[in-house]
């Protein structure tokens, strides 16, 4: 019986970490995350990974999400030993490839927080594609100095 209990355990959380993923035509939306702002914080970030499973390109552009009152696409630039963070007007997602917003990278910056991310909630985000239409994910708040999600 024991055993019994254990193996659906297991199967109730590969469905669990599954189920975060999301489909929309052809591009796959998978480990969406964010690290804990502080209590008066204003910024935070969104982290994902995309997958393109079809033969043409999309674009990612644009994104909202009610925990703030803006989400904008951003890439980190370096000069020289200096990082800066540009807003972009879109992130191209090419046939057949994965492309990963993360730390020091592309990321969605979202500003004028409504209230702080703690780690432990969730919330929701609702990305925008070129071709595929519009999806909502659920981003996954991690530890304040999380360097990726938690769940693999």
């Amino acid at each position: 019986m024991k055993r019994w209990l254990a193996v659906l355990g297991l199967m109730f959380l590969a469905m669990q970490a599954k189920a975060a993923d999301v489909q929309i035509g052809n591009l796959t939306v998978t480990q969406a995350w964010s690290r804990a702002t502080t209590a008066s914080g204003q910024t935070g970030a969104i982290y994902l990974d995309i997958e393109n499973h079809g033969t043409e390109a999309d674009r990612l552009t644009g994104a909202e999400t009610p925990v703030a009152s803006m989400a904008h696409l951003h890439a980190t630039v370096m000069d020289g030993d200096m990082a800066s963070m540009k807003m972009v007007d879109g992130v191209d997602l090419p046939a057949g490839q994965t492309v990963s917003l993360k730390p020091q990278s592309m990321h969605l910056m979202l500003m004028g927080l409504k209230q702080p991310l703690k780690k432990g909630e969730s919330f929701p985000v609702t990305l925008q594609f070129e071709k595929a239409g519009m999806v909502e994910v659920k981003v996954v708040v991690e530890a304040a100095g999380a360097l990726g999600p938690s769940r693999q």
